[in-house]
């Protein structure tokens, strides 16, 4: 049984059905219909009961006098102007070709962290103009300090260094213990951690490979080393961003707020771990030299509206000209669209 039954009458085409009530409208006014009428179709059968698949709908004829008045039609809503829009607003439009802004959500912030890795006397002229360059765009960046970098430049043998690093610090910048030495001198690497460093370092991950008591006796001499200098170290960045997770227990017992990888930002207090894509360069050849500033340009396209983004300087980015030219640009294109921020907000 189906459907519906429907009565059985005869069925016509739409158009011819139209046609029919509008003559006997006419005709019930006493007017003739002028329009010329539809081109009649051949009839369909009969329907009865449900109607076939692929026919027209059934139309009954009506009557004369019971001819339904037309609907009438909906009007159209005026459309509210947008409250986003200059214009709805009361101002001027803007001027064409100007940057558009992106909305962003409600109570979400967008914070840069700027860092220099390898601070250390024996690459002072570098650090040096990454520092400057820094302060030129208005940022005060991190720095990552080595205490005896590849065991050949104690801090501890440079005053006039360290009391440069103590200026630095008194205008706010942070500092964290990168490493002791930064090199892997002494640490073999299983084939795990050269799949894990391939492409990322060149025999400078110190904490590769080491375990929980290697990582706390260096990151305990890298404290001591850098507090007699007048240095209360906010962290621990290993170098390279290569550790293993024995490196991440030792930092906090050490007494350490923070620590990163290339993938986030670790408070070691509280336990929370924040995603933060990292932005940086590589000066070893001039194939990485290209590759890596195509690379930051994608990431400018692909990670831009990223709550959190850090910007890693190292002294060796000065190293090539190509990398050297594009990372002032780079440093002013991320500060407009978000400000620089302190570490320390992220420990709170």
């Amino acid at each position: 049984m189906g459907g519906r039954l429907r009565p059985a009458v005869a069925c016509r085409p739409r158009r011819v059905c139209r046609a029919l009530r509008r003559g006997r409208a006419a005709a019930a006014r006493g007017r003739p219909d002028l329009r010329a009428p539809a081109r009649p179709r051949a009839p369909l059968p009969a329907a009865c009961g449900r109607r076939p698949p692929g026919r027209l709908p059934e139309c009954a004829e009506p009557a004369v006098g019971s001819l339904a008045a037309p609907r009438p039609r909906r009007r159209a809503r005026p459309r509210r102007a947008r409250a986003s829009s200059p214009s709805a607003a009361g101002g001027a439009p803007p001027a064409r070709g100007a940057p558009r802004r992106r909305r962003r959500a409600p109570g979400r912030r967008l914070m840069l962290l700027v860092s220099i890795h390898d601070v250390t006397p024996a690459l002072a002229p570098e650090v040096r103009a990454l520092w400057a360059l820094c302060r030129d765009a208005g940022v005060v960046p991190a720095l990552l300090v080595v205490p005896d970098w590849h065991g050949r430049a104690p801090l501890q043998a440079d005053a006039g260094f360290r009391a440069w690093l103590r200026d630095c610090a008194a205008e706010g910048a942070e500092i964290f213990l990168h490493g002791f030495r930064h090199d892997e001198v002494g640490s073999p690497r299983a084939p795990l951690d050269h799949l894990r460093a391939f492409g990322r370092t060149h025999r400078e991950g110190e904490f590769l490979t080491l375990g929980y008591e290697a990582s706390a006796a260096r990151i305990s001499d890298g404290v001591a080393v850098l507090r007699a200098a007048g240095l209360e170290p906010a962290g621990f960045v290993p170098p390279g961003w290569l550790m293993r997770a024995d490196a991440l227990r030792a930092a906090a017992r050490a007494g350490l707020a923070l620590s990163e990888d290339d993938r986030a930002v670790f408070v070691l207090r509280t336990g929370r771990r924040l995603a933060s894509p990292v932005v940086r360069w590589s000066a070893r050849s001039r194939v990485r030299a290209v590759g890596s500033v195509a690379v930051e340009r994608g990431r400018w396209l692909l990670q831009r509206r990223a709550p959190l983004l850090r910007l890693a300087l190292h002294p060796r980015d000065l190293d090539d000209a190509i990398v050297a030219r594009a990372l002032a640009p780079a440093l002013r294109r991320w500060l407009r669209e978000r400000p620089a921020a302190r570490y320390a907000e992220l420990a709170r």
